[in-house]
C-alpha cells in the first residue's frame, strides 16, 4: 500500500470479514484495525474462497495467506494456485507450540515425530503446487521471520522458508 498497489483482506475468523482492494493510508488503517479486530473462530475451510467474485482477488493477484495448514486446505491452495494467482503461505507452526506444553516422555515425542513429518509432507505439497511457503516457529518473532525472506518471484515460483 505505501508503494501504490491495491491490497484487498479476506478474514476466516469467529467472524469472516472482507475488505475489497483498495489503496492510500485510510485503507491501510481499514485493514490494520481488522486485523486488530480479527479473533479465531470455528474452522472454515478455504472452500469459502471460491464463493468470491474475481473483483475481490483479480487472477495474478499476490494472495498472501496466514495458516496453520488444515488437511482440508490443500484442494483450496491447488485451485487457487492453477488459477494463476501467486500464493504466499505463512504458517505458524502449531506443533511446536503446542508440543512446548506436553510431557517429554517416549509417546509424546513420537506423536511430535510422527505430527512434524505430516506438516513437512503438507507443505512440501504446497511447495510442487508453486505456493511460497515461509514456515514460522512461533517461538521467533514474525518481524525477524519475514525480513528478507518474503521475496515474491514470478507466478508459480517455488520457494519454502524455514524460519
Amino acid at each position: 500500500l505505501r508503494e501504490g498497489n491495491r491490497a484487498g483482506l479476506l478474514v476466516f475468523g469467529e467472524k469472516m470479514t472482507a475488505l475489497y482492494p483498495g489503496s492510500g493510508k485510510k485503507h491501510l488503517h481499514r485493514i490494520d484495525r481488522t486485523l486488530a479486530q480479527a479473533v479465531t473462530g470455528r474452522n472454515i475451510t478455504l472452500d469459502y474462497l471460491s464463493y468470491f467474485s474475481y473483483r475481490l482477488f483479480p487472477r495474478q493477484s499476490i494472495i498472501f495467506m496466514i495458516s496453520s495448514l488444515g488437511p482440508r486446505d490443500l484442494p483450496a491452495y491447488s485451485r487457487l494456485a492453477s488459477e494463476g494467482y501467486q500464493v504466499i503461505l505463512l504458517s505458524p507452526d502449531p506443533i511446536d507450540h503446542t508440543a512446548k506444553a506436553m510431557p517429554t516422555d517416549a509417546v509424546h515425542s513420537l506423536a511430535y515425530r510422527a505430527a512434524k513429518l505430516e506438516r513437512s509432507v503438507r507443505l512440501g505439497r504446497l511447495l510442487e503446487l508453486g505456493v511460497q511457503v515461509i514456515d514460522w516457529p512461533t517461538d521467533r518473532s514474525l518481524n525477524d521471520i519475514l525480513q528478507g525472506t518474503l521475496i515474491p518471484g514470478p507466478l508459480g515460483h517455488q520457494r519454502r522458508v524455514s524460519g
